[in-house]
């Protein structure tokens, strides 16, 4: 047999006979309809001599929280006891009125008229039949577990509690003092559930809503608690205990009950602390239309750009003298051939003058055409502005030295050209 940890009133384990032979139920939920399981109890009290004592009955319902993973559950009560179902059975109190919701709503009229009196026990089993005979359509026949026990309804419809429950949602009216007759109510249901909103917002120190920190966070986040605010908190407390309410009552019912209160000054006030709300196409790039003006565009955003305080580092940065500085750009040039090929262009702007016809050098940059002395210092002149500059400008100097004026061509003021170049070799 299956064993669980479970989280009951000490009641159920209590040593009385009526305890020990109370089974589960499986009965259909008040909000879902789904059946669920259920397990009777009597409720005992102590007396002055603590002695206990039985008042009537009652009814828990049953939940389960399962892990996510696969668990178990080491108990240290003197056997070491393993138990291989790590998942937890809380058993709590519910109103059996609730349970009675579902099978009563069947057998109301649909036409809005007003049924017969009938005696209790009547009145049960004629619900009862309406309600299976409404829920036959939608039991999965694959599943067993969505067919509710009729067997287990009728002993629940036993139950002393069930019955006092039903006088508390129907109509009574008295023949006789031995006869009682009932008939099932929307009105009297309402003003049940709205009794229910009453006892839950009662400032008592035992109430549900001030000793529930998620309700009263709730409330804070909103404002509802802040001074000036009291009318709206007593709507925002009516409102959270109906929203208690709803998770044991059908939506359709849970609907008429919001319905006989007036939540309008709430929901204005709830909507003006709204954040407004994101447009769809915030995120989205904004279109160019054809009769937009780029430059109007660029001028605002500079406009904007200026306005911004820069960082003390950009303000440093800016006293920093750059003169003869490379460009970033130079950074990233073709190395070797390409510089030498920059020389050359640069070389190619000097015009040999008439005086060059007498020199004994010559270079094929000037259709061999002999140079000068003047003419050279130009050309270094010109060279070394560019070595200067250029990141690989040692390098490619003597690149265009051995290409542009090879030794075996003999070279005037060569040896002025070839000094300048070990210069800058070393001094970078």
């Amino acid at each position: 047999m299956a064993s669980y940890v479970a989280v009951l009133p000490n009641d159920v384990l209590s040593p009385s006979s009526s305890n020990s032979s109370m089974s589960f139920l499986r009965l259909p939920h008040p909000r879902t309809g789904i059946p669920s399981l259920f397990l009777p109890y009597t409720p005992t009290t102590s007396d002055a001599k603590g002695k206990s004592k039985e008042t009537g009955s009652g009814i828990l319902e049953v939940h389960s929280i399962s892990p996510t993973n696969q668990r178990s559950w080491f108990l240290d009560d003197g056997a070491d006891e393993v138990i291989e179902n790590g998942s937890l059975l809380l058993m709590t109190p519910i109103d059996p009125a609730f349970l009675l919701l579902p099978v009563l709503i069947a057998s109301m009229p649909k036409d809005g008229t007003q049924g017969t009196f009938r005696p209790p026990d009547d009145l049960f089993e004629d619900s009862l039949e309406k309600y299976i005979r409404s829920t036959a359509s939608i039991i999965d026949s694959k599943d067993p577990s969505s067919e509710v026990n009729v067997a287990d309804l009728r002993t629940f419809g036993e139950m002393e509690c069930v019955k006092l429950a039903l006088r508390r949602i129907c109509e009574v009216k008295e023949i006789t003092p031995e006869i009682t007759v009932l008939r099932p109510s929307q009105s009297q249901l309402i003003t049940y559930l709205c009794s229910k909103v009453a006892r839950l917002t009662a400032s008592t120190k035992s109430s549900t809503l001030d000793n529930s920190p998620t309700i009263l966070r709730s409330l804070a986040k909103d404002g509802l608690l802040e001074d000036g605010k009291e009318e709206l908190l007593k709507l925002g407390r009516t409102r959270a205990a109906c929203d208690l309410i709803s998770q044991f009552v059908p939506p359709p019912l849970y609907k008429d009950l919001l319905d006989t209160y007036d939540f309008t000054a709430l929901d204005t006030y709830l909507t003006s602390i709204q954040p407004p709300p994101i447009p769809e196409d915030a995120g989205k790039p904004k279109k160019k239309t054809k009769g937009s003006n780029d430059k109007n565009d660029d001028n605002d955003t500079g406009k904007k750009r200026k306005a911004t305080k820069e960082s003390t580092g950009v303000e440093k940065l800016k006293k920093v003298n750059t003169k003869g500085m490379a460009k970033l750009s130079s950074f990233f040039q073709a190395k070797g051939k390409g510089d030498v090929n920059n020389y050359a262009n640069r070389l190619q702007r000097i015009t040999p003058g008439k005086a060059c016809a007498g020199g004994s050098a010559s270079d094929p940059l000037f259709g061999n055409k002999p140079l000068c002395l003047e003419c050279t210092r130009k050309y270094i002149s010109i060279l070394m502005q560019d070595v200067t500059n250029a990141p690989h400008g040692s390098h490619a100097a003597v690149l265009v030295a051995r290409e542009y004026a090879p030794a075996s061509k003999g070279f005037a003021c060569l040896a002025i050209f070839e000094d300048f170049v070990r210069f800058d070799v070393h001094r970078a």
